[in-house]
C-alpha cells in the first residue's frame, strides 16, 4: 500500500482550532494560533523529508531522483549513502555503473549461493535500470556445475563480462563451476515440425511457429 503525503497541515490545524482560540481581543490572530501555525510548519517539514526518503529509499529510485534534481551524471549523495551502507564505494562510478554496482554488493551480502539468489543477482546487475529483467533460465549440471542462460538480453550488457564473472563468482557457493551463456527467442534450433512432419524429412530441422524446439543455439558469456 502506497503512502500519501499529507500537504496542508497548517490549514488542518487553523480548521481544528476554535474560533474563540484564533482571536485575540483585538481581533488580530493570536499567540495560541501563531504558534499552533509554527507547529504545524515543523510537522509540514518532517512529512515532506519523510516523503522524499520513503519514494527515494530505493536505488532505481535515488537515479531518478538525481535525475530530477539535475545532478550530474557521477554525483548522486543519495546513492552513496546507500553504497556506504552495503559496503559499495564509488570508485569514480557514474550513477549508472555506481548502481548495478551496489545491487552486485547487497547480492554478495546476502548469497549463501542458493540457485534463487543467482539468478536474482544477474539479473539485476546486467539489467539498466528502468528496463525489464531478461528470462535466465537456471540449468543444473552434474557434477557441481550451473549454467545460467540469458534469453534476449540488453544487447550490448550494461557491465562488462569480467565484472559479471567476478561479481557472480562471490554469489555463488565455493566449489560449484558457474556457466553463462546468452541466446535468442527462438533462433534457429534442431526440432521436430508438429503440424507437417515430413517437412524436416527426418532431418531434425524446422521453422514454423508450431515446431517442437529441441534445442538452440546460445553465446557463452563465460565458462569456469
Amino acid at each position: 500500500m502506497g503512502m500519501t503525503p499529507i500537504t496542508d497541515y497548517a490549514n488542518r490545524a487553523e480548521s481544528l482550532t476554535p474560533q474563540f482560540l484564533k482571536k485575540n481581543a483585538d481581533s488580530d490572530q493570536s499567540n495560541f494560533a501563531k504558534e499552533m501555525r509554527a507547529f504545524a510548519d515543523q510537522v509540514q517539514e518532517l512529512e515532506d523529508a519523510a516523503f522524499i526518503v520513503y519514494t527515494y529509499r530505493g536505488i532505481d529510485s535515488a537515479l531518478a531522483y538525481g535525475a530530477d534534481q539535475g545532478w550530474a551524471s557521477n554525483v548522486n549523495p543519495v546513492l552513496d549513502d546507500i553504497g556506504s551502507i552495503v559496503g559499495a564505494p564509488r570508485q569514480s562510478l557514474l550513477n549508472v555503473d555506481y548502481a548495478l554496482s551496489i545491487k552486485a554488493k547487497i547480492q554478495m551480502n546476502a548469497s549463501q549461493g542458493e540457485p534463487e539468489r543467482l539468478v536474482a543477482a544477474l539479473q539485476q546487475i546486467i539489467t539498466t535500470p528502468g528496463n525489464n529483467h531478461p528470462k535466465i533460465d537456471l540449468i543444473e549440471i552434474q557434477p557441481a556445475t550451473v549454467c545460467l542462460n540469458l534469453e534476449n538480453p540488453e544487447n550490448p550488457l550494461p557491465i562488462a563480462t569480467w565484472l559479471i564473472q567476478q561479481t557472480m563468482d562471490k554469489v555463488k557457493t565455493a566449489g560449484v563451476a558457474l556457466e553463462i551463456q546468452k541466446s535468442t527467442a527462438r533462433p534457429f534450433c534442431f526440432s521436430v515440425d508438429s503440424a507437417t512432419p515430413w517437412y524436416s524429412n527426418g532431418k531434425g530441422f524446422g521453422n514454423n511457429s508450431t515446431d517442437v524446439n529441441g534445442g538452440q543455439l546460445a553465446t557463452p558469456l563465460f565458462t569456469e
